[in-house]
């Protein structure tokens, strides 16, 4: 008899990749998924534990607002979700927001299409500790400061990279996850 593996981190990843290739098998283009709602949605209901999700510069073609649903309504405890430089806008987030109250970091770095809106959403989840606004246009470098105020625990950085944290905030520079650099351990 084999013996198993032992389950660490590494192959529990591995398993959470069994998705229908069947839409890359019939591509006619350089990009493998002809409906990449379909893809994230296959992603999120095969990987309803996923924990960490980067979905970072995802283009207009990739992080739909249904997407987003779909992670939200299947990746229930998700903590760690990085949607930087991506087409995620006020009602996608408020879909995340909404459906993954387990949620610790959002990075939402220079997503252009979130609007001041959405700080009010944000100040109001759960269990969020820290959120990257930096290169967010749309929200107002005083605004930032006003959301740490209003949510103690929070820690955000703002559009020029500072990190703003409230008084009851448990984010320190020396608290890193060694697997993303300026994320902080939960």
């Amino acid at each position: 008899p084999t013996p198993t593996p032992a389950r660490t981190p590494t192959t529990r990843r591995a398993r959470c990749v069994n998705l229908d290739d069947t839409n890359a098998a019939n591509s006619d283009d350089a990009y493998p998924f002809r409906d990449a709602d379909v893809a994230l949605a296959e992603l999120a209901q095969a990987c309803s534990n996923l924990l960490k999700l980067n979905l970072s510069r995802c283009g207009d073609f990739f992080l739909s607002r249904d997407a987003l649903r779909a992670i939200a309504l299947k990746c229930t405890l998700l903590r760690d979700l990085d949607l930087s430089w991506s087409p995620a806008d006020d009602a996608g987030v408020t879909a995340v927001l909404d459906g993954c109250h387990e949620l610790r970091m959002l990075s939402l770095q220079g997503c252009k299409q979130l609007t001041t809106d959405i700080s009010e959403r944000l100040v109001r989840a759960p269990n969020l500790l820290w959120c990257d606004l930096s290169w967010v246009n749309n929200i107002d470098p005083d605004r930032s400061a006003e959301m740490v105020v209003e949510n103690p625990r929070l820690c955000v950085v703002e559009y020029y990279g500072s990190s703003l944290s409230g008084r009851e905030s448990r984010w320190s520079p020396m608290n890193f996850d060694g697997g993303r650099a300026g994320w902080p351990r939960t």
